[in-house]
C-alpha cells in the first residue's frame, strides 16, 4: 500500500495540511487513507498522533490503545499511551504503561531513557507510592549524576517528608553547582537548610529565590518561615501575606498552613 506513489503522495498532502494547522483536511485524508489501505495501523498511528496535536488528548488514547494491543513490544507506543494519561491527569493509568516501557527498554539493552524513569516517578508520586518514586528517581540519578533538576526534584521530597535531610542537602547543593541561577533550587536549598536550622544561610538563599521567581506562595511561605525562626516577625508576618494573596501555587493545604501561620 505504501509503495503506490498515488497513495504517498497522499500521506504528504496529509502531513502538509498537518504541518499548516489544517487538521480537519489532514483528517479527511487519513480517513480516506485509512479505509483504503485496508485499516493500516501506520494511518492510524499518524491519525493519533494529529490528534495530539490538536491536545486532544481522550480521542489520540482511543486510537494508540488500539494498536498497543496488537502491537505490545513496541515501546514507542506505550510510552505515548503512559504520556497522554499523564498529561490529562490520569497517572494511575499511566503507570501500567510507563512499566511497560521501563521493562522492554531494559529487555532491549537500552541505556538512556531517563526521562521514562522520571515521568514514572512522578507518576509514583502523585499515586503515594512514594518507594517506587525514589527508585525511579535514582535510575535517573544513575544515568546522569549531574541532573540537577532530578537531583533537586528528589530532595525536595525528602524534605517534605523529613527524610534523608543530610542527602538532600548534599544533593542541593550539587544541584545549586551545576544550575547556580535557578531560583527553584534555591528556594529548596534554603528549605534544606531550614531543616538543618541553619537560619542564617537558609535566609540568603531564600531571599533570593523569591526575588528570582517573582511569584511562589511556597518560596515566600519557606522565607517567612526562616524569618519567623530568626525572630523577624513582622516581616514573617508580611511573607505570609504575600503568600496567600499571590495565590500562583496555592493550594487548599498551603492555604491552611497559611492561615494557621498568621494566627
Amino acid at each position: 500500500f505504501l509503495n503506490d506513489n498515488h497513495n504517498l503522495a497522499k500521506i504528504w498532502l496529509a502531513e502538509s495540511f498537518d504541518r499548516l494547522g489544517h487538521f480537519d483536511a489532514a483528517h479527511k485524508i487519513y480517513d480516506e487513507l485509512w479505509e483504503a489501505s485496508n485499516r493500516s495501523d501506520i494511518i492510524l498511528y499518524k491519525k493519533g498522533n494529529l490528534y495530539l496535536k490538536e491536545k486532544k488528548i481522550k480521542e489520540a488514547l482511543v486510537i494508540f490503545n488500539e494498536l498497543e494491543t496488537r502491537n505490545k513490544s513496541n515501546f514507542v507506543l506505550s510510552t505515548l499511551i503512559a504520556n497522554s494519561y499523564k498529561e490529562i491527569g490520569d497517572c494511575k493509568s499511566a503507570l501500567p504503561f510507563y512499566e511497560r516501557t521501563i521493562s522492554l527498554l531494559e529487555k532491549m539493552g537500552a541505556s538512556n531513557f531517563k526521562d521514562v524513569y522520571f515521568d514514572a516517578g512522578a507518576c509514583y508520586l502523585e499515586e503515594n507510592k512514594f518507594d517506587l518514586f525514589e527508585k525511579n528517581m535514582r535510575s535517573c540519578l544513575r544515568l546522569d549524576p549531574n541532573d540537577a533538576s532530578v537531583l533537586n526534584y528528589l530532595a525536595y521530597a525528602w524534605l517534605e517528608k523529613d527524610l534523608h535531610i543530610n542527602e538532600a542537602v548534599a544533593f542541593l547543593e550539587k544541584a545549586n553547582e551545576l544550575a547556580p541561577n535557578s531560583p527553584e533550587i534555591m528556594d529548596s536549598l534554603a528549605f534544606a537548610y531550614y531543616k538543618q536550622e541553619r537560619y542564617n544561610d537558609a535566609l540568603l538563599f531564600a531571599e533570593k529565590a523569591v526575588d528570582g521567581m517573582g511569584a511562589s506562595s511556597v518560596a515566600n511561605m519557606h522565607l517567612g518561615d526562616i524569618y519567623k525562626a530568626l525572630g523577624r516577625l513582622r516581616e514573617s508576618k508580611s511573607q505570609y501575606e504575600k503568600a496567600l494573596a499571590l495565590k500562583y501555587d496555592l493550594t487548599p493545604e498551603l492555604e491552611k498552613e497559611l492561615l494557621e501561620r498568621l494566627k
